[in-house]
């Protein structure tokens, strides 16, 4: 179970990697102007968001399941809350990261004269 969710997330990662060639038959970088940093950040932002999500989607059902079957028991209700709270955490921190880029663009503006 565990090599198949790694696999299906990390498929999209290999597509990344195919080679482009450039002029001279090399893959020319796409960060050249600052443009192409805040793209390429944007995008590894938008690809470690979908990636902590399902990660977070899954562990709120595993949490389910554990508080389910707990039938009483304290500790497995216990860890389920722990779960449950790590999941919410997680997704909050995915929903901050959209803050991330404008922050970084604000901080390396260069002021013009």
């Amino acid at each position: 179970m565990k090599w198949s969710i790694i696999a299906t997330t990390s498929l999209p990662l290999l597509a990344l990697g195919q080679f482009q060639p450039g002029q001279s038959g090399q893959q020319q970088s796409p960060i050249r102007t600052f443009e192409g940093v805040q793209s390429l950040l944007e995008t590894s932002i938008g690809w470690i968001q979908n990636i902590v999500l399902v990660i977070a989607i899954i562990l709120i059902l595993y949490a389910a399941f554990l508080y389910i079957t707990s039938a009483g028991d304290e500790g497995k209700v216990g860890t389920a809350k722990k779960a449950l709270l790590y999941a919410i955490i997680g997704i909050a921190v995915v929903l901050l990261a959209n803050s991330v880029t404008p922050i970084i663009k604000q901080l390396l503006q260069v002021p013009q004269s």
